[in-house]
């Protein structure tokens, strides 16, 4: 197993109830089956992360299948690339985790984000995935210990990502295109302009392919109230242009995913 403790970057070892080192630092797993390795003193607020209804919300929105094509593509990556050891970063409530680990039934997939209450969703819904609570930019895992590690939108630190790939390893990166939901943000912000589809490599990577999937939606207005509430969009969103979607039977939408895979520079 590739955890190590988040307080000495010792290696963890499995104890009878929870994950221990030989400093004697202990972690105990939650009966859901995640082990939680944020240390109390490296939170930033009492419960980071999303909360309760944001992720209700976001199990909900993509349950109802509305960013599949997204998570179609990251399995035909997973299986082509057919990794023995996967990570999620910012993995929520599990949902492409879980997609990820489908197409690739060999490999051992981990699923990290900050937020407790969408790690303990993910666990209990996916149990054969290793889950735990912490942050993006403290992983608490060995050096080089995934070939394929994936992040959707949560932010993380570059010096991780380069120390925990295995050498020939690769990554995966996933951000809003130009277009992503133009249509929602019109509706909120007096000026709206498209996200930036030019990026940077993370310090230490190469670009190796970049990919483009645009697809068209039509949530309920119920469903687009979830979208709302799972995204930032939802702290801008005035109560007016949140009763008027929940009286909507379709909202249109554009989707916009950038998808591009890197690997460390050699």
């Amino acid at each position: 197993m590739p955890y190590r403790c988040p307080l000495c970057r010792l290696p963890l070892h499995p104890l009878s109830a929870g994950w221990g080192c030989q400093s004697g630092h202990r972690f105990d797993c939650a009966r859901e089956g995640y082990v939680h390795l944020l240390p109390p003193n490296r939170k930033h607020s009492k419960a980071p992360g999303d909360e309760k209804g944001m992720v209700q919300a976001r199990r909900r929105f993509l349950e109802a299948g509305h960013y599949q094509p997204l998570a179609n593509h990251l399995k035909q990556q997973s299986a082509h690339l057919a990794p023995s050891r996967l990570l999620d970063i910012g993995c929520g409530e599990g949902y492409f985790t879980a997609a990820l680990a489908e197409a690739s039934p060999a490999t051992e997939s981990y699923g990290v984000d900050i937020s407790k209450n969408a790690v303990q969703k993910a666990a209990k819904r996916y149990p054969k995935i290793r889950f735990c609570v912490a942050s993006n930019h403290d992983l608490p895992f060995e050096d080089h210990a995934f070939d394929l590690i994936v992040r959707t939108y949560a932010p993380s630190s570059d010096a991780e990502l380069a120390r925990l790939v295995s050498p020939d390893g690769q990554l995966i990166i996933v951000t809003p295109g130009p277009h992503h939901l133009r249509e929602l943000r019109e509706r909120i912000y007096q000026q709206v302009n498209d996200h930036d589809e030019t990026s940077s490599a993370p310090t230490g990577f190469m670009l190796i392919d970049s990919q483009r999937i645009e697809h068209h939606i039509a949530p309920s207005g119920a469903e687009a109230l979830d979208l709302l509430t799972m995204t930032p969009f939802g702290w801008h969103a005035s109560i007016e242009l949140k009763n008027a979607l929940a009286n909507e039977a379709q909202v249109p939408l554009s989707t916009d995913f950038i998808i591009q895979r890197y690997q460390l520079q050699r």
